[in-house]
């Protein structure tokens, strides 16, 4: 079966800013799928933003839902939906299938069903989130879990990240559900690796080391350990933060700063496309994955964590990365890196010294990543997956 036609897409804004969503829609594009893409939100001014962050990522125009999300809390889930749909149904009517891409746009589906018969892809993202990060209240994860189960039944195709070993493409399985796995891995496109493995040779060991977090950076992902860890190590670095930064973390680095507790330049950079991030930090020396409070309890490969790493291998950078279960194939056995402990200023030090004061082997950690991500992970494969389940 060829791929479909066109599709309509219907997503949160902020799911624009997952580089995987991005590459799966770029992917399709130049199949000549027709793509018609909504960013729904509950809040105008997030959708504004977000658009200016994101237009630029795709050739194609970005539809955005105003007006009906200044509602009461009552009732909000019936109406917000059922206003998703109101705004997108001319474009759902004229599209071959439609693809949802966050949990919140599942209602959509039993319209889809209902009324135009159309066949419905939902990419999800890890919901264990919503069970174990302290951001969200206990209840809100059980209370997604009914929520999902309500409205799947109408969904056809489901594409996820796997983050949780396999537990959430069993879970669709058993409910019926086409499934595949789509690896959130990186694509060259607009970079070269061999610049990356130049940079790689001219980075000099002797004098400040450049040290970066990419991402959304909170408060709650050890920053303050790692400075205590840099400053037991003694050498002179700057930590770079690059991504959306938590207000309360900027204010607690501010504090720091002023009453002299870090000895450690902490730079923050704006949100970059993918392209720049990588060839900004590939000027950098050591990538480092923070700690997750998410991934504390299960050991999840969650959509950030292992993408880290692989933006890390592609800048050419060593990782120094928490000791999840899920990253040891990548830090460990593959020899990128090293896992410390990311609450232990002690054991951070040691993995600094371990990676670092050693130039040869820092550089043979960095060559293996580059050569990893040129090779093996990378979206240039992996998008082949997405093009056989659509057209399956």
């Amino acid at each position: 079966m060829p791929l479909p036609e066109s599709i309509c897409v219907i997503m949160s804004p902020r799911e624009l800013r997952a580089n995987r969503i991005v590459l799966m829609l770029k992917t399709l594009a130049r199949q000549g799928v027709k793509l018609d893409i909504h960013l729904c939100t509950c809040s105008a001014l997030s959708a504004d933003e977000d658009y200016q962050t994101t237009k630029g990522y795709l050739p194609h125009r970005l539809h955005i839902g105003r007006g009906v999300y200044s509602i009461p809390l009552i009732g909000v889930f019936l109406f917000l939906f059922w206003g998703i749909f109101w705004q997108t149904r001319d474009h759902i009517k004229r599209r071959e299938m439609v693809m949802l891409g966050h949990y919140t746009n599942l209602p959509v589906a039993l319209w889809c069903k209902l009324f135009y018969r159309k066949r419905v892809w939902y990419d999800v993202r890890d919901m264990m989130v919503y069970y174990v990060s302290p951001n969200y209240p206990a209840a809100l994860g059980p209370l997604l879990g009914c929520w999902e189960r309500l409205f799947m039944p109408w969904v056809d195709l489901v594409t996820s990240v796997d983050s949780a070993g396999g537990f959430w493409i069993k879970r669709y399985q058993a409910m019926g559900k086409a499934t595949q796995v789509i690896y959130n891995v990186p694509s060259w496109e607009g970079l070269d690796a061999e610049v990356v493995a130049r940079r790689i040779e001219a980075r000099d060991l002797a004098g400040a080391i450049d040290i970066v977090i990419a991402g959304a950076i909170t408060e709650h992902q050890g920053i303050e350990a790692l400075l205590q860890g840099i400053a037991l190590w003694g050498r002179p670095c700057r930590l770079h933060l690059v991504g959306m930064i938590h207000p309360g973390l900027a204010r607690r680095l501010e504090a720091l700063a002023d009453q002299g507790e870090t000895a450690c330049a902490v730079v923050t950079h704006p949100w970059l496309t993918y392209t720049e991030l990588v060839d900004t930090i590939s000027h950098y020396h050591l990538g480092v994955m923070s700690k997750n409070p998410t991934s504390g309890q299960y050991g999840l490969l969650a959509n950030g964590n292992a993408r880290k790493v692989f933006t890390y291998m592609q800048a050419g950078l060593p990782v120094l990365s928490p000791r999840y279960r899920s990253v040891a194939r990548l830090v460990d056995d593959e020899g990128v890196g090293m896992r410390v402990d990311v609450s232990d200023p002690a054991d951070i030090a040691k993995g600094l010294r371990h990676i670092l004061e050693d130039a040869q082997e820092y550089r043979a950690m960095a060559r293996r990543g580059l050569e990893l991500v040129r090779l093996r992970y990378n979206w240039e494969l992996e998008s082949q997956k997405l093009r056989d389940f659509l057209a399956s």
